[in-house]
């Protein structure tokens, strides 16, 4: 099937379902990637105009895009499309392009309100600069997702929700 996309004749097919009038055409294009790679296509099919279609686009972003074209994306995302495609990206084994996404959106800008939901995907050298600035407002959700996926992270500090009280017994007695 990849051999089917790298050919000049069906790659301009694909082109042209690309730039069709329905929502059904450019779907196609789309699946296309999941064979040719084709990142750049589904780059623009985050843009499209259908609701259909740009779902699928953010589902195909992981199978398709490289590291640099998920980086250059995810600065645009709002902070749920953005957490989606973390989840995506986690479940792909695609550390690297989290670290660089997550580099890309928050160097430089520490106060972005994503910061706290988004963080817990981050490795822990990238994360652990991002929390220490901002660990008072997390809310307990945020804590919750990143005692899930970073639990050494979540304990860090003595002022952590997450750490039990040493004055009081976590459960009844027996």
């Amino acid at each position: 099937m990849a051999l089917l996309c790298r050919n000049p004749r069906n790659a301009a097919l694909f082109d042209e379902l690309e730039r069709g009038a329905t929502s059904y055409e450019r779907r196609l294009s789309l699946h296309s990637c999941s064979t040719s790679r084709d990142g750049e296509r589904v780059l623009r099919m985050l843009r499209d105009s259908s609701r259909l279609v740009r779902p699928a686009a953010l589902r195909m972003l992981p199978i398709a895009g490289d590291d640099a074209q998920i980086e250059r994306a995810f600065p645009a995302f709002k902070a749920n499309t953005a957490r989606k495609l973390l989840i995506r990206l986690k479940k792909c084994g695609r550390q690297e392009a989290i670290d660089a996404a997550m580099r890309a959106r928050f160097e430089g800008h520490s106060e972005d309100e994503a910061l706290e939901s988004l963080v817990p995907f981050a490795s822990p050298l990238i994360a652990e600069p991002l929390l220490r600035a901002r660990f008072e407002r997390a809310s307990a959700s945020n804590f919750g997702r990143l005692a899930r996926l970073q639990p050494l992270l979540a304990l860090w500090s003595d002022e952590s929700p997450l750490r039990a009280p040493t004055s009081r017994r976590l459960c009844a007695p027996c």
